[in-house]
């Protein structure tokens, strides 16, 4: 029976689609360092508007609770969109 060589698990699907992540001018992927940093970031904003000590005291910890991450997976669910083209009040 042949062996197979594995150079092809080297692929990222990034590269296997010719995907524009990670690319000048494309969405950023980056590590998973920076991902839990602008998490945290994200995370304290939100925080910040919130009046209860025990979700404050946890972010402090280091610890996220599930309320928080909900409310960040919402915000991001409105920062996806685009903006329709506005029509001027000449062109109706």
């Amino acid at each position: 029976m042949p062996t197979l060589t594995l150079p092809l698990l080297k692929l990222t699907p990034k590269e296997v689609f010719n995907v524009p992540y990670d690319k000048p001018g494309g969405v950023q992927l980056g590590g998973m360092q920076e991902a839990k940093k602008l998490f945290l970031e994200e995370a304290k904003g939100i925080v910040d508007h919130m009046q209860d000590p025990e979700i404050k005291a946890a972010l402090k910890e280091g610890r996220v609770k599930e309320i928080v991450a909900l409310i960040a997976y919402l915000n991001s669910l409105g920062q996806g969109r685009i903006e329709a083209p506005k029509v001027s009040a000449k062109g109706q």
